[in-house]
């Protein structure tokens, strides 16, 4: 009622107040409505990605479909993602230069293009599987971990 106006006045902090209450008694459609509040810009609120994407990801922790979704369609927002870094080597230890690391998921596939030297940062969360492809070189799969950098040695065809 006060995100939208209806029967009180416009309040997006009330709004909100009332909404980070029902999220914290085990309401997980409230982190949904809080994350489309400032992903919408809702009662008045300016868009706020990162912000969106917190509640998104809140939600999708404790198994709201809705947030889950948000986040395959938007995985930037997803604050669980790190920024991993890859290196691809030949097996003679020179770069592999000109390709391009895609994420392998269920739904959706995002890309990196790599820089010169075969390097390419991402955003990838713990359990996220990569598909790494390069010109001239057999693709190569890499499931990422705890691990901030991961080195991926891969032969020529």
């Amino acid at each position: 009622m006060y995100m939208e106006g209806k029967g009180v006045d416009q309040n997006s902090k009330v709004a909100q107040a009332k909404l980070y209450d029902a999220a914290s008694q085990g309401l997980n459609q409230a982190w949904f409505e809080l994350g489309m509040m400032y992903f919408e810009g809702k009662a008045g609120l300016s868009v706020w990605r990162e912000r969106a994407g917190q509640y998104f990801t809140e939600g999708a922790m404790r198994g709201h479909l809705k947030s889950m979704q948000m986040l395959d369609d938007y995985p930037d927002m997803d604050v669980r993602r790190k920024e991993v870094e890859i290196t691809v080597y030949e097996p003679d230890g020179t770069n592999c230069i000109g390709g391009v690391v895609k994420f392998e998921k269920a739904k959706n596939k995002y890309g990196a293009v790599t820089d010169y030297y075969g390097k390419a940062r991402i955003k990838a969360k713990s359990g996220d599987q990569l598909q790494v492809m390069f010109i001239g070189c057999k693709t190569q799969y890499l499931n990422v971990g705890d691990s901030k950098s991961y080195v991926v040695r891969l032969k020529k065809n």
